[in-house]
């Protein structure tokens, strides 16, 4: 269904379980790839990742305008966008894969900065 490989995170934070899985198409005549969302939670905590070819919007790519702090820089080669909003109490990570057409974004409401490079990294280093 989709023109990339889907990634799924070989890294979860521990307690964490996958609650929903979940593809859908924004703009079904467009002919673009799916939306791949994948939900966690500990019972008292969420976050959840969204794949999508890297032109591609979603629900979360709205929810991101919202968040008020926001900070690029590069890990193990890769470009990361960390996003932090004391109003929303969340926190949201994108990372970019080009040379293989997807970008994936994270929203957490409990994860800290480096557990959620973890959980990006363990998607797109394979």
């Amino acid at each position: 269904m989709v023109s990339y490989l889907i990634a799924k995170p070989s890294y979860i934070p521990n307690g964490y379980k996958k609650v929903n899985e979940s593809f859908y198409l924004a703009e079904k005549d467009m002919g673009e790839d799916p939306t791949v969302e994948l939900e966690y939670s500990n019972g008292e905590a969420s976050f959840s990742t969204s794949q999508q070819g890297i032109a591609q919007t979603n629900d979360l790519e709205y929810l991101w305008r919202n968040f008020e702090e926001s900070e690029s820089y590069s890990l193990h080669g890769f470009e990361f966008v960390y996003v932090k909003s004391e109003k929303m109490n969340a926190t949201g990570m994108r990372v970019a894969v080009p040379e293989k057409g997807y970008k994936i974004t994270l929203i957490a409401d409990k994860l800290s900065k480096e557990e959620m490079e973890k959980v990006l990294l363990s998607m797109v280093e394979k």
